[in-house]
């Protein structure tokens, strides 16, 4: 220690003029390309030049130390010439060079390539863009990017719903294509009396709903297109825009309104249970049909169907298939019990004198009478609700009503 303390001692009082020219020389042209350098002195470059000669002052070197003043960024952190600041309009400033002039405060420093990690933001804030003290950022970029943004958004969502405006000109509604077309396509099944039969004298239909389908068509001064469906693919008719509206006595449940549209209740209707007169003794209230010894018979995509299997689990079922209905099964003795409703039960019994209704006064799943239409076309369901409220209030309804002798009608 006290032979390294005398040789920088020593060091230390050597004189200047001691020194060779060439030396000099040496040690200023390395001060100056430290100096140089916008890094501090705990940069490579810096502490290399300090390791080997002594750190230039004012006084000892004035050229370097103006010029490591100015903070000039040596070829580590040089950035691209074109680079800007974001959101900066103005071209990028040119690197200044050791014979260039001392610029300016307001002059703006050259913009850095890459972000300074977080020991060196010193150093990262001298290569940032300042702007002039009176002049404000341009955001012109930026607006003009985030309407480009929102509006290339809202252009992917429309095409991901397959919405455009030409498919919504082509989309008409369907008050408007039978206005057009000069016909209403009905769709009916012709097998539930009152609402809808073919006569097999004339082999035209008649009934409740027949009567209605010809009022709708007088009044939009249009003519009938009867269309044969049936109670299983009723509903798929309706969505494949196989007819513009069913009139055949349907009543409403939550897996027809959930693909198609519906409109305000005309009449209300339930269930009983029909039955051969020569049967009627065995069952005394409805919990004698919730049995295992009992076969209840029903059409599919009726909703008697849903009916059965959640009120009458334990009972036996035989599903019947349009155009076969269930009370022919009853007739020819392969069921026990059918479900009707207080709208066609009567007319089976006055049809089929060996046949009896069960409980009359215990109707139960009272539920809506409708006509159904697409779900996605608010105009003409609008319509036909308006137009379902003036026949209401004109009595044209109750008058129907009486002639078929309609039960459990609304008041």
């Amino acid at each position: 220690m006290k032979r390294r303390s005398a040789r920088q001692a020593t060091t230390r009082r050597r004189s200047r003029s001691d020194r060779s020219p060439s030396t000099r020389s040496n040690i200023s042209a390395r001060a100056t390309r430290a100096s140089r350098c916008c890094a501090s002195s705990s940069d490579k470059p810096f502490a290399r030049w300090r390791a080997t000669a002594r750190s230039p002052t004012p006084r000892s070197h004035p050229t370097a130390w103006s010029q490591r003043s100015r903070r000039i960024p040596c070829c580590r952190c040089r950035p691209i010439p074109t680079q800007t600041r974001r959101g900066c309009n103005r071209s990028a400033v040119p690197l200044p060079t050791p014979s260039s002039t001392r610029r300016s405060r307001a002059a703006p420093h050259v913009p850095h390539a890459s972000v300074p990690s977080p020991v060196t933001s010193r150093r990262a804030h001298d290569r940032l863009v300042l702007l002039d003290d009176n002049q404000q950022p341009d955001r012109t970029g930026d607006l003009a990017m985030m309407k480009l943004t929102i509006a290339a958004a809202l252009g992917a969502a429309l095409a991901f719903t397959g919405w455009s405006p030409a498919a919504a000109q082509q989309q008409k509604s369907i008050l408007n294509k039978v206005l057009d077309a000069g016909v209403v396509r009905v769709g009916t099944t012709g097998d539930f009396k009152p609402m809808s039969w073919r006569n097999p004298a004339t082999n035209k239909f008649e009934g409740h709903q027949i009567d209605m389908a010809e009022r709708l068509a007088q009044d939009l001064g249009v003519k009938v297109e009867y269309v044969i469906t049936d109670w299983k693919t009723l509903l798929n008719g309706v969505v494949s825009d196989k007819y513009d509206i069913v009139m055949t006595g349907t009543s409403v449940n939550v897996p027809r309104a959930k693909v198609a549209g519906m409109t305000i209740p005309w009449g209300v209707t339930g269930f009983l249970p029909l039955v051969q007169k020569k049967n009627a003794d065995k069952y005394k209230s409805w919990d004698d049909l919730n049995n295992p010894n009992v076969t209840i018979g029903f059409n599919l995509g009726t909703t008697f169907a849903e009916f059965v299997e959640e009120k009458l689990p334990k009972a036996k079922t035989k599903k019947v298939e349009s155009p076969a209905r269930d009370w022919q099964e009853l007739l020819a003795g392969r069921v026990d019990v059918t479900m009707t409703s207080i709208l066609e039960g009567a007319e089976l019994t006055k049809a089929y004198p060996n046949l009896q209704l069960l409980f009359p006064d215990q109707v139960r799943n009272a539920l809506p009478v409708v006509f159904m239409t697409r779900i996605d076309d608010p105009v003409w369901l609008g319509f036909l609700n308006n137009w379902l409220s003036i026949l209401r209030y004109n009595g044209f309804l109750a008058e129907l009503n009486k002639k078929w002798n309609v039960q459990g009608q609304p008041g």
